[in-house]
């Protein structure tokens, strides 16, 4: 029976509600399973047997408790009268998720009410304590007779003694008239209005333009310094100008402007950083600069307080304008600096922070070569307080991987979802500059930020390999300040830059956990991270030779007898069980299968180029593809292929060492020439074989397993790893950008194949290689225009009585073309290169071709 929608929604919203998540599908089920029967009513019986069959089911699984508290609740629920009893119970019964596996005991206790607390009363205060005043706790103490044998007098006018003074009673309004003047001393009003009266007359002078005393402009300007409501100066805009030039007595107009203005400048850059110190800031770097400067201004505050307190108490002649100018200038010198280090100016948050640090840097070096020791001082002492928060997420990041606040920071975790492989490099990126690609970090600080990049992420990516045990850092943290980094103050000569770097990266190095040693233990030991390598280089690099020519040499012979060599079952099985004995090959991790266009796959029966779709696959763990990166892997296949074509160059030639001596040649030229192809084609294949394998491959796979054994962390072994990798590519000729030598290289190969068939042909008496090959055109034009001459050579003289002298003529001018090619590009990549393995092979073609 169809469910009701309405019902449907009812029933589903209930389920929201008891169990506080959307309904599941067993749910669901369970809904129309109650719907389908709401019209008859369940049985009494029938749900008495269920209920009991539950609590059995408890008691079998060795859950008593739960057991127990069914039956008393269930006892609870027969206590409450209501005919809706036994719907009740079998509504929950249905509506319940296996309670025997999923049910806490120790959620029941929810379910209980609070006992309300017994309240107070005074009885239960007097019952403790009783106020019966039994031991004279409550009686007055008096200390009259104590002090009436003193014989002084009395110190109260109205001749009352000193007992009487300390006994205040406040239950009295008599007694707190009579002594209100102990404790109550009143406001001088007399005071007050003088100072009011003194103001408004000054207040008038200004107004009116009445000749001003020097010592009135000196203390308002002293107060604008301070921040205070001033009667000559006033504020707007962030500039501070005077309303009207005050007169003074004996002091003309000009001088008094150049003088006022000077100190509205000085007043205009100290009420900027006034204002921006009280400003609501969130970045936590900002709010110790705000606290900085509070603290600075503070300084500067209390010593304009003792110049304007000399000034009113000096003796003689009084202050002028003139007099206090020094003293005021060497009191804000330094304030005045740290206006440039304020990043209002800087539009983009995230820059806010390296804009301070840089900012700080800047200024405290530019006063040491100034020789300025005390401004050195005092800005560095800004720039390590404001660094001491900086460092406060670095420190959480090396420690324990964490990124407690990234608004300034210059490390942040990607959003997307990654492969395992990806995780080590794609998980956390440093964060740079959109206009300019820099690092978000300081100056001074950007050549640490590998280390400290890598330092975290090496925590994190243990966490993922299952590394729950904390990570202690290697020492104890260096202290980082401006007398650490000094020496105390007796180093102020050297490079404030240089002494900063080093005692950073004193701090870097002390707070570096063992993470990066730890997690490269745990590559190579857990996770076999040599064997892996083993494996790839017995699979790929042919590391035994004799197995390698065995598993190919079987590969060839199904070439050779025609039957279904592309068949990736078998060819899966022969590498499983040729290559599958070694202690380091998982047989189960290793695949063959057949990529390539359908032209290439079709091509020549016994073309070296078919070799090209056989792909080898080896599947690597997640953790050690963080390593050998996927993108890698083509490398190995690359090379594994040109090592097959080279062996199966080298099989075709063995097998005409017996044929040539008894080839029935029509002349004497044709087997000299024969002989000499043989020999020219066995010297280029042995030639390039002992490069590949003897100066690039084991000379480089030992160097890379060396310095593994030497890397400091992860990253240094991805950068081993992939210069490995390129340097092999480049080697052996199979890099994008040496494509065209590399087909030659093939084709020059493909040549021996067309060579042996000529061979075979006439030893045999079989149809002539060139009608054999001719039938074969239509595939050869999958190929590209490089490989024209060898398929020249492949198909040879289109008329069948053309005389193998012929196609022997084709066959060695077409080496000597594309020898002298693959000579060329070799020579090229070279000199593009300096110190390329591909010099040994230049001079070896050399020497074969005959170059000067």
């Amino acid at each position: 029976m169809a469910v009701a929608p309405v019902i449907s929604i009812l029933l589903n919203q209930l389920i929201k509600e008891i169990t506080g998540s959307s309904p599941s599908t067993s749910n669901r089920r369970k809904v129309a399973s109650i719907v389908k029967d709401s019209f008859s009513q369940p049985s009494q019986l029938a749900v008495k047997e269920r209920f009991a069959g539950l609590e059995e089911r408890c008691r079998v699984f060795n859950n008593d408790e739960l057991a127990d508290a069914l039956v008393d609740r269930d006892d609870e629920l027969s206590k409450w009268p209501s005919k809706w009893r036994f719907e009740i119970l079998d509504l929950l019964l249905r509506l319940s998720d296996l309670p025997a596996d999923k049910t806490r005991i120790e959620d029941l206790n929810l379910l209980e009410r609070p006992v309300d607390p017994v309240p107070l009363t005074w009885a239960d205060i007097w019952r403790g304590d009783p106020l019966d005043n039994s031991d004279g706790l409550w009686d007055d103490v008096d200390f009259g007779e104590a002090s009436s044998e003193s014989g002084e007098g009395s110190l109260w006018e109205d001749g009352s003694s000193a007992d009487s003074a300390l006994d205040i009673s406040f239950t009295s309004a008599e007694d707190l008239e009579r002594h209100k003047e102990v404790y109550n001393t009143g406001p001088d009003c007399d005071g007050l209005k003088a100072v009011r009266e003194s103001r408004r007359l000054y207040t008038d002078a200004v107004s009116a333009g009445d000749p001003l005393t020097e010592i009135q402009v000196v203390r308002e300007t002293l107060s604008m310094l301070h921040g205070l409501p001033s009667f000559i100066f006033k504020e707007s805009k962030e500039t501070v100008w005077f309303r009207t030039t005050p007169t003074i007595e004996r002091i003309t107009s000009g001088t008094i402007d150049g003088v006022l203005k000077s100190f509205c400048d000085l007043g205009s850059r100290i009420s900027a950083i006034r204002r921006w110190a009280c400003k609501e800031e969130t970045m936590p770097i900002l709010q110790t600069l705000q606290s900085s400067l509070t603290c600075r201004l503070q300084e500067a505050d209390r010593k304009l307080s003792q110049l304007e307190q000399r000034c009113r108490l000096a003796e003689g002649a009084p202050p002028t304008l003139a007099s206090i100018g020094p003293e005021v200038n060497e009191i804000t010198r330094y304030l005045v600096l740290l206006d440039f280090t304020r990043p209002s100016q800087v539009a983009l948050k995230q820059r806010k922070g390296t804009f301070v640090l840089d900012s700080l840097f800047e200024l405290t070096c530019s006063l040491q070569a100034l020789g300025d020791i005390r401004g050195y001082s005092y800005a560095a002492g800004v720039l390590f307080e404001c660094l001491q928060t900086y460092l406060k997420p670095l420190r959480a990041w090396m420690q324990h991987g964490v990124l407690d606040w990234d608004e300034c920071f210059f490390i942040k975790r990607s959003s997307r979802t990654l492969p395992p492989y990806a995780l080590w490099s794609e998980q956390y990126i440093l964060v740079r500059d959109d206009e300019n690609g820099e690092l978000n970090a300081p100056n001074f600080l950007r050549p640490l930020a590998p280390k400290v990049f890598a330092s975290g992420k090496a925590i994190n990516f243990l966490k993922t390999l299952g590394t729950t045990s904390p990570i202690h850092a290697v020492a104890d943290e260096l202290p980082l300040s401006f007398a650490s980094v000094t020496q105390q103050g007796s180093d102020m000569i050297s490079p404030f830059g240089e002494l900063l770097a080093l005692s950073l990266d004193q701090w870097v190095e002390s707070k570096r956990s063992l993470s990066a040693t730890q997690l490269l233990n745990r590559l190579t030991s857990q996770f076999s991270l040599y064997d892996t390598f083993g494996a790839l280089e017995l699979i790929y690099f042919s590391r035994n030779g004799a197995l390698a020519q065995q598993t190919a040499y079987a590969i060839f012979d199904r070439i050779d007898r025609g039957k279904r060599w592309q068949d990736r079952f078998a060819l899966t099985d022969l590498f499983r069980d040729r290559l599958g004995a070694e202690t380091f090959v998982d047989e189960d991790k290793l695949s063959v299968r057949i990529v390539g266009s359908s032209a290439l796959q079709q091509a020549q029966q016994r073309s070296i180029l078919k070799l090209a779709c056989l792909a080898i696959t080896y599947d690597i763990p997640g953790q050690i593809a963080t390593i050998i990166k996927p993108d890698t892997l083509p490398i190995y296949q690359r090379v594994g292929v040109l090592l097959l074509q080279l062996l199966r160059a080298k099989q075709l030639l063995d097998r005409q060492s017996f044929q040539l001596g008894h080839l029935e040649l029509r002349t004497t030229t044709d087997q000299r020439t024969s002989l000499a192809l043989r020999h020219r084609f066995r010297w280029f294949v042995e030639t390039l074989q002992n490069y590949v394998m003897k100066e690039v491959l084991e000379p480089t796979t030992s160097k890379l397993r060396s310095q593994i054994s030497k890397a400091e962390d992860l990253d240094s072994l991805l950068d081993l790893h992939a210069i490995h990798m390129a340097e092999v590519e480049v080697s052996c000729m199979l890099a994008h950008q040496q494509s065209s030598s590399h087909q030659a290289l093939v084709s020059l190969l493909d040549l021996i194949v067309v060579f042996s068939d000529l061979c075979s042909a006439n030893l045999f008496g079989s149809a002539p290689v060139a009608d054999r090959l001719v039938a074969d055109d239509d595939d050869s034009d999958s190929f590209s225009e490089d490989e024209d001459s060898t398929d020249k050579a492949r198909q040879g003289p289109k008329s069948s009585q053309d005389s193998a002298h012929a196609q022997l003529a084709t066959i060695s001018a077409t080496y000597s073309r594309l020898l002298h090619f693959v000579y060329i590009g070799a020579r090229e990549a070279s000199r593009a290169q300096k110190g390329s393995l591909l010099q040994a092979l230049v001079d070896d073609l050399k020497f074969g071709i005959g170059d000067p």
